[in-house]
């Protein structure tokens, strides 16, 4: 009985995963379009837009409507699949042999953990210089600046090689010693 849930749970998971990576992709489309379409949707006050608004808008609107769900999501999507799909999510720490597992897990807590100690604290700084910038109605040094931190190109330039290699680990899967 076990067994026959689990093969049916595998194609079920793969189906899922491609659901929402459907849904994620038209999420943002579809968010696209409608602030392309009427950009006071995200700045509904202001008669005139300067360059720091509405990238500060478009930006904040992007992060809380659909990354930060989106995120959540997928990480309580997965973890819930490795569950019904019997596959450890630690991996070699559970007695498994998939450690393609937890080496996508580490990369995933080290995505956490930028965003904890990174993002959230020079996103502190920028918001500041912002509001700086939209109160003298243009883009100051200051801005132009918070725009060019070496630390938070790092950053990104990290997120986005650990999210290939997620995804190059969750396709082709080298680390395992036989199949659960």
């Amino acid at each position: 009985m076990i067994s026959r849930l689990l093969r049916l749970a595998r194609p079920l998971a793969f189906l899922l995963g491609a659901a929402l990576s459907l849904l994620a992709i038209y999420s943002y489309a579809a968010t696209a379009q409608m602030v392309i379409r009427d950009p006071a949707l995200v700045l509904p006050d202001a008669p005139q837009w300067t360059a720091a608004q509405l990238e500060s808008a478009l930006t904040g609107r992007f992060e809380n409507n659909l990354v930060r769900p989106g995120s959540i999501v997928v990480i309580i999507a997965g973890i819930i699949l490795a569950v019904i799909g019997g596959w450890p999510i630690f991996a070699v720490l559970q007695g498994g042999a998939a450690n393609w597992l937890l080496v996508s897990n580490l990369l995933l807590l080290s995505i956490i953990a930028e965003i904890v100690f990174i993002f959230v604290l020079r996103g502190k700084v920028y918001e500041k210089v912002q509001q700086d910038a939209v109160a003298r109605d243009g883009i100051t040094p200051e801005l132009r600046a918070t725009f060019q931190d070496p630390v938070v190109r790092w950053a990104h330039l990290w997120e986005e090689i650990s999210v290939i290699l997620i995804i190059y680990l969750m396709i082709a899967k080298p680390f395992k010693i036989g199949w659960e």
